[in-house]
Formats: C-alpha cells, sequence, structure tokens
C-alpha cells in the first residue's frame, strides 16, 4: 500500500498536526508503507523527514492568521505528480486550498481520499 499525505502543515512547523504527521509517517515508513507528502513549501529550505516522496507547493499567509501558511496548487499539477507516483489512497490532513485541491484530483484519477476536520480557526471577522 503507497499512501500520500496532503497538509497545510509538516515539520519544521511547530504544532500538533505537523508532530502528529510527522510520527504517523515515519511509524508507517518503519512498518514498510511507502509515504509521500504534499506540502506548502517551508520558509527555511529542506525536505521533510521519513518519507518516501515530497511535493512542496506554492504557500501564502492566510490573512488573520500570519504564522498560518496554507498551500496553492493547481489539480493539474496534483494530477501529473500522482500519474508518476499513484498512491492507493490519499489522506487529506488539513482542508485549506490545498485540501480542496488535492481531493478534486484525486476523484478526477479514481483515488479515494480520507480525511478529518479536527482543527477550527476563529472567525476572520
Amino acid at each position: 500500500m503507497r499512501l500520500c499525505i496532503v497538509s497545510e502543515t509538516w515539520s519544521p512547523d511547530i504544532n500538533g498536526v505537523a508532530h502528529t504527521l510527522s510520527r504517523l509517517s515515519y511509524e508507517l515508513n518503519r512498518q514498510g508503507v511507502p509515504v509521500d507528502v504534499i506540502r506548502p513549501r517551508p520558509r527555511s529550505a529542506g525536505n521533510a523527514t521519513g518519507i518516501n516522496r515530497e511535493l512542496q507547493v506554492q504557500r501564502f499567509a492566510l490573512p488573520g492568521y500570519t504564522d498560518v501558511q496554507v498551500g496553492l496548487v493547481r489539480p493539474a499539477t496534483l494530477r501529473r505528480f500522482w500519474r508518476q507516483h499513484r498512491p492507493d489512497i490519499i489522506y487529506v490532513a488539513t482542508q485549506g486550498p490545498l485540501g480542496w485541491a488535492a481531493r478534486q484530483a484525486a476523484r478526477q484519477l479514481n483515488i479515494p481520499p480520507g480525511s478529518r476536520l479536527a482543527h477550527q480557526l476563529r472567525p476572520l471577522l
């Protein structure tokens, strides 16, 4: 089985989501499950550790949350990546613009998505 995790946050970000996903990918890899990651390009250059492949996409600051960076990507870019490295399932860890693009691309390629909405941001009013 091959898993692709799509997330707006990943190490070196310091938050619960990034830490949990890093641990999850490490443990899955340790058990022989290849894990690919799609995430926004980090502020400091570098690649994620404990994963098989990584696609870094354009990032921008979320209005009202300057420390939160979200990813912007066209579904066509994700489809190209997944045609070359097709996962059996994707896990959409965050439901930002990157997650929505991933769900659309996965649907077009008949790749089953999984996701969980666990975080709420304060209203942007």
